[in-house]
């Protein structure tokens, strides 16, 4: 009967190892699935994001020529209602993370500034910026349209 106890033994030990083994096997796979799901997740909400972020962006180019068209009015408007319309829709703008630039004094940066011109002017250091001809917009601190500017020379 010992050899029939030990062949059993042994057998039993063998297949709790095999047993051992497909767990850690198991254990290992259900790790990875998560990891995965957990990128997945990640990946889904970065790329969201960068979907609104890039339909803001898009929306913002289209009304920025009926924008600068309105900064050009408000210049002459006497109509208080016209100039409020221009400063709820430039609030509306900010409230999505829009924000205008109007570098006038600045140094010229090429990263947020497209120079138009260039004028001497005595007293200005040269690479400033004298005048703003369209500002500039920043969405979320990109710059979505570099500010049309005047600089020194």
């Amino acid at each position: 009967m010992e050899p029939e106890r030990e062949e059993a033994h042994e057998t039993l030990s063998a297949r709790i190892a095999e047993l051992a083994a497909k767990e850690r096997d198991l254990v290992d796979r259900l790790q990875r699935l998560a990891a995965d799901f957990d990128n997945h997740r990640r990946r889904s909400r970065e790329d969201a994001a960068a979907s609104a972020t890039r339909g803001k962006e898009q929306l913002l180019r289209a009304l920025l020529p009926a924008l600068d068209s309105l900064d050009r009015a408000m210049q002459h408007a006497q109509d208080e209602g016209v100039k409020l319309v221009a400063r709820q829709l430039h609030d509306a703008l900010a409230a999505q993370g829009v924000r205008a630039m109007r570098p006038e004094g600045e140094a010229f940066d090429a990263k947020r500034h497209e120079a138009v011109a260039e004028e001497a002017r005595e007293g200005a250091k040269p690479g400033t910026v004298l005048a703003v001809l369209d500002a500039g917009y920043e969405l979320d601190g990109k710059v979505v349209r570099p500010a049309r500017v005047v600089v020194a020379r």
